[in-house]
């Protein structure tokens, strides 16, 4: 982290508002309920596994179409 606000020192309005949200609870007088980011961060996370499983299915497909195509062109499979 400290390279990023250190390489972005250039750019000063990224580097106040990175150090300002990574700090974020230090300027608050409130405790700061995460509870809806963290459910929101879980259903992304399932999400991404959802999809992830989605493309597994379909290469397990195209790689079985595949292995009929072949087959089929070397006339093991007949019409």
């Amino acid at each position: 982290m400290e390279k990023l606000t250190s390489s972005s020192k250039n750019n000063d309005n990224l580097g106040k508002a990175w150090g300002e949200a990574s700090n974020y609870p230090k300027y608050t007088d409130v405790d700061v309920d995460w509870t809806p980011a963290n459910y929101y961060v879980s259903m992304l996370e399932r999400k991404v596994i959802e999809q992830n499983k989605t493309i597994e299915i379909l290469q397990e497909k195209i790689e079985a179409l595949d292995q009929m195509r072949k087959a089929w062109a070397k006339g093991e499979i007949e019409n």
